[in-house]
């Protein structure tokens, strides 16, 4: 058995020539000051930054129970009923008739050892979220001698994710009257099989997630069962294809025949080179077939970007919109979007470059689902690193983007780049959606000229119930701060400070809901590793009720 012993202990910094580069560019620009303030800042971050914990050291203080852990699992499981919480093997599921009473658990077991505290856990958590039918569970990973070397902490219930690798196994806990209903349709042919068919239908909030440690298994990925997923997706089974380094499905979700016309919105100003890199790469190097180019100019003074933009909109490769006055990006996509034609509206930053020709294809089949609002793809740095793989609230200290200068070729985190999965937010440098969805949440904030801009739109597609994607399936490169000043620049830092109170004053703690992310994973700039101090309580270290005794 192979363990990627990076996943979940991995660590990862800004490399060194990415800080060199961006000095280098302060230096040819003049800017001594803001070379000194960036290579300190580096210097201090270094030096200050502690590893995570190893799996190990985790392990001792939340995972193994002390001896008054194990006195408070053993009462409870004393006093539980049997017949209250039943564990059966997956491959062993057969007859309804062979459950408990509709209102105690079976807790499913596929190839996993239970920790003592399973029963209690999972128990519990029924009891203190009546609504829910489905429990599922975090899990640690051990080698052939029963050694545990990785842990599997997984986010709450994110139905693309599911779709994608069997993620939420390998225990679950269902109610028994829901079990049933499962059974009636023929025992699962897989523990993926029985995931998506116990999910089907159910609304988010019937489907809990116990964040602790509750199983050991030898199985580094999830296995995931393509036929399954193509069934659960009402899709011929050719629709589905399987990675190569995790396992986890692809689903080719339909396109309509005509496709919807895409606008593709790029904002610029000068930065003639980087903007026909960009364009040239969206009109010659994408397979996408009906596009149109909104090119929204500000004020450019440059001679090679006026010749550019004046050459597209002479030839009618490009509708240009002129935009002045102090720079505004929500704005300037706003007026874009405005002049545009498409079903499907992209935004796209100048400093993009198109190096999958069918990014926009990908992108359009999943935001075309008519329960997806959004869709961001994966960007990379020049140097072939990982940019941008989604937003989470909180790493690097507000929104950051998780996976950050990891190998593109890294199947990340239990290969969470490896599957199209909801989360928080995505970047607007690629960002697509439906004009629908667009129109009514009223496009970007103009309050938020420069910074979250993209965040809150995205919050506010999830706050009218629709999802936002990401998908490794969308690839671009991102020459990311090549049209922007300097990070240190205090004036751009001032600004920044007033958009995020701004976005905290707005959003309150609904910023920190995350459908991609475990509260016991760090807050490091690139995070997926484990963090120091855990946020979770294991169910034995909180204040318990005695068990119900009803069935």
């Amino acid at each position: 058995m192979t363990v990627d012993r990076r996943e979940p202990g991995g660590f990862s910094r800004p490399p060194l020539r990415s800080t060199l580069r961006r000095a280098a560019r302060l230096l040819r620009d003049g800017d001594l000051a803001g070379f000194v303030r960036r290579l300190g800042r580096y210097l201090r971050r270094t030096a200050d930054r502690r590893q995570p914990p190893t799996y190990a050291e985790w392990r001792a203080g939340h995972v193994t129970l002390s001896a008054e852990d194990r006195a408070v699992v053993t009462a409870w499981n004393h006093d539980l009923p049997e017949e209250a919480c039943t564990v059966v093997a997956s491959h062993r599921l057969s007859k309804p008739a062979d459950l408990g009473p509709d209102g105690g658990l079976t807790l499913v077991v596929d190839e996993a050892t239970l920790h003592d505290g399973a029963r209690m856990a999972f128990t519990l958590a029924a009891e203190r979220n009546p609504s829910a039918l489905v429990f599922s569970a975090d899990h640690e990973i051990v080698d052939v001698d029963g050694h545990p070397v990785a842990v599997h902490l997984k986010p709450g219930w994110n139905r693309d994710l599911a779709l994608g690798s069997a993620y939420a196994g390998p225990v679950l806990a269902i109610r028994n009257g829901h079990l049933a209903g499962i059974l009636d349709g023929g025992p699962p042919s897989s523990f993926h099989d029985l995931l998506l068919r116990a999910a089907d239908g159910l609304e988010e909030h019937r489907i809990a997630h116990v964040p602790t440690v509750l199983s050991s298994t030898t199985t580094p990925w999830p296995v995931s069962d393509p036929t399954a997923v193509a069934r659960a997706a009402g899709l011929p089974r050719d629709a589905i294809t399987v990675d190569e380094r995790s396992g986890a499905c692809r689903v080719a979700w339909p396109m309509p025949d005509p496709l919807p016309m895409v606008s593709i919105v790029i904002p610029t100003k000068d930065r003639g080179r980087m903007l026909r890199r960009c364009v040239d790469g969206v009109l010659h190097r994408t397979s996408y077939p009906d596009l149109e180019v909104v090119i929204v100019d500000h004020a450019s003074t440059q001679r090679s970007a006026k010749r550019f933009i004046d050459g597209l909109a002479r030839s009618g490769h490009a509708e240009v919109v002129e935009f002045s006055g102090e720079f505004n990006f929500s704005r300037m996509v706003n007026l874009g979007v405005a002049a545009s034609r498409g079903q499907v509206v992209c935004l796209l930053n100048n400093d993009t470059e198109v190096i999958d020709p069918d990014w926009l294809t990908e992108l359009v089949r999943q935001v075309l689902r008519p329960e997806v609002g959004a869709v961001g793809g994966l960007l990379l740095f020049p140097d072939g690193t990982i940019q941008h793989a989604g937003v989470h609230p909180g790493l690097g200290g507000f929104m950051g983007h998780g996976h950050k200068h990891r190998r593109h070729d890294d199947p990340g985190y239990h290969g969470r780049l490896t599957v199209a999965h909801q989360v928080a937010a995505v970047t607007g440098a690629c960002l697509a959606t439906r004009r629908e969805a667009w129109d009514g949440v009223g496009g970007m904030d103009e309050e938020l000229p420069v910074a979250f801009n993209d965040v809150d739109l995205c919050l506010r597609i999830r706050q009218v119930g629709l999802h936002v994607l990401f998908t490794p399936h969308s690839i671009l490169r991102h020459h990311e701060s090549a049209s922007r000043g300097a990070d240190d620049d205090p004036e751009r830092s001032a600004r920044l400070a007033t958009e995020h109170r701004r976005m905290v004053e707005r959003w309150g703690s609904l910023l920190d809901v995350d459908p991609a992310y475990h509260p016991d994973l760090s807050r490091d700039p690139s995070g997926f590793s484990l963090a120091e101090t855990p946020t979770t309580v294991p169910p034995w270290r909180q204040e318990t009720q005695e068990p119900t005794t009803e069935a």
